[in-house]
């Protein structure tokens, strides 16, 4: 769920038009942008993968949840410059550094 949420941020920033296209299951082409699953090998570069960590519970007496963490990775193809896959991934980290991300869970199909 919060991987969708990472992607449909990344997907309404400028960032998205940097990345490669990539024919999902609509078959239009999209940003390259897949969540919580590799990448497929006809995929161009550059391409975001990101996935989930953790998900343990956790509870005191007033409060309960679940604790998770999102991991972001860049995908390029050799020929680019470390400069450029840095400045890719700090453009990554401002978007969602400045974004107020408000994740509800029904909406991702969790009740």
């Amino acid at each position: 769920m919060i991987a969708d949420a990472l992607r449909d941020l990344i997907n309404a920033s400028t960032v998205a038009a940097s990345l490669a296209r990539y024919p999902f299951s609509t078959g239009l082409p999209e940003a390259a942008i897949f969540t919580m699953e590799r990448i497929p090998d006809d995929a161009s570069y550059p391409a975001v993968r990101i996935d989930e960590v953790g998900g343990g519970d956790w509870g005191t007496r007033c409060k309960e949840g679940a604790e998770c963490f999102p991991r972001v990775f860049i995908y390029t193809d050799k020929d680019w410059k470390l400069a450029d896959v840095r400045a890719l991934a700090w453009s990554l980290k401002e978007i969602i550094n400045r974004a107020a991300m408000d994740v509800h869970l029904a909406s991702y199909g969790y009740a």
